[in-house]
């Protein structure tokens, strides 16, 4: 079988025993710096959108029939799986973003956490993410230093017609992909109006 390897200038590499490995920090899978994880989040986001598209399209088998459990339970699994990816990702932007930051670029305060809870107040959606992202590894998430978060209620739900992915909170419910779209555009705007790291030459986002 052949393998393929990526260049260093973005080339395909291959051949039935020629590889090498992905350019990339360490431990990153070819991920340099925050303008490469920008780039998977919108890719997640679209990806996601494509299998709400995705499903919505398909022909329904009858139900109750053991197809339409089937088919049931590998839509639920993968909405929540895409969305739940989204979360994690906008919000491990706000660490990757930070350790980006030159010197020159860091708050007043140089901390993490601090830069972080900045964030959130800036935009919501990036509450909403945090909560998904470190709820189930932090429990109420009330860590020192962290003002108590409120609770949010994400759900996956079929209304008859379509499916939906929201989030409520304080009794207001928000659009999951909605969420996910604006923390990417707070990112998006933040990176490259602020000029952090280097963008790759040959990558554009947009959207």
């Amino acid at each position: 079988m052949a393998r393929w390897a990526l260049g260093r200038g973005g080339e395909l590499i291959g051949g039935w025993r020629e590889t090498m490995a992905l350019p990339a920090a360490t431990h990153t899978f070819a991920l340099k710096n925050c303008h490469d994880l920008l780039d998977k989040l919108l890719w997640e986001i679209e990806r996601l959108e494509g299998e709400i598209k995705r499903i919505e399209s398909e022909p329904e088998p009858p139900e109750g029939e053991a197809e339409w459990v089937e088919r049931l339970i590998r839509d639920v699994d993968e909405l929540s799986y895409g969305a739940f990816n989204c979360a994690v990702t906008a919000w491990a932007l706000s660490d990757w973003v930070f350790q980006d930051l030159k010197i020159e670029q860091r708050p007043p305060t140089p901390e993490l956490e601090d830069f972080q809870k900045d964030c959130r107040e800036q935009c919501p959606a990036l509450r909403f993410c945090h909560l998904i992202a470190n709820g189930s590894k932090h429990g109420p998430l009330e860590r020192k230093g962290l003002e108590r978060e409120k609770k949010i209620e994400p759900t996956i739900e079929h209304d008859g017609n379509r499916w939906r992915i929201t989030i409520t909170a304080a009794g207001e419910q928000h659009d999951a992909v909605t969420v996910f779209n604006q923390a990417w555009k707070f990112w998006d705007e933040k990176i490259r109006g602020e000029n952090i790291a280097e963008v790759k030459a040959e990558c554009s986002s947009g959207r």
